[in-house]
């Protein structure tokens, strides 16, 4: 993320003057509660070994501990995506709610069907069949690579900037 941002967004070491800070986990899944869940003190990231130590997932979860939730979960994200809760595993539907207008839904960006933030089509499915489909006829071409990107989308790189009030 450094890299990404142009240095703007980066981790260092924690040290004892420090009010907040992430701290990695090795739990039980991947997973990182969005944004800061008290002050001062730790946000954890929970990455479980083998199984969340790809680039991407890291990034995932690194970036729900600094705010973001799922692009799916988008207030407007009817207009991109039906999600189809039947095909979703009970204590995984949560996952799929839409987020409040209140967030860092108001940066007027695109849905971005290839960000890191967002699931695979089937992800977390009782039956292997989708629980997320592209609307827009044009959008049909996302359908089997979203939730797949290795990294951060431009569109997330953006949206972290400026949030974080970086220099574009």
């Amino acid at each position: 993320m450094t890299q990404l941002t142009g240095g703007c967004v980066k981790f260092v070491p924690h040290t004892s003057t420090d009010t907040n800070w992430v701290t990695v986990v090795d739990g039980h899944g991947c997973f990182a509660a969005v944004g800061m869940q008290s002050t001062p003190g730790s946000q954890d990231v929970m990455l479980m070994r083998p199984n969340c130590v790809e680039k991407s997932t890291i990034m995932h979860e690194f970036l729900h501990a600094l705010g973001f939730d799922h692009e799916q979960a988008r207030p407007d994200r009817d207009t991109y995506v039906k999600v189809i809760y039947e095909n979703i595993q009970p204590k995984y539907k949560y996952a799929f709610d839409k987020s409040g207008t209140i967030g860092f839904w108001n940066l007027d960006v695109p849905y971005d069907y290839n960000s890191v933030m967002h699931y695979v089509y089937n992800g977390f499915s009782t039956n292997c069949l989708p629980n997320i489909v592209p609307i827009p006829k044009e959008a049909q071409k996302w359908r089997f690579t979203m939730g797949k990107s290795p990294t951060m989308t431009e569109l997330d790189i953006f949206k972290l900037k400026k949030v974080y009030g970086c220099p574009n």
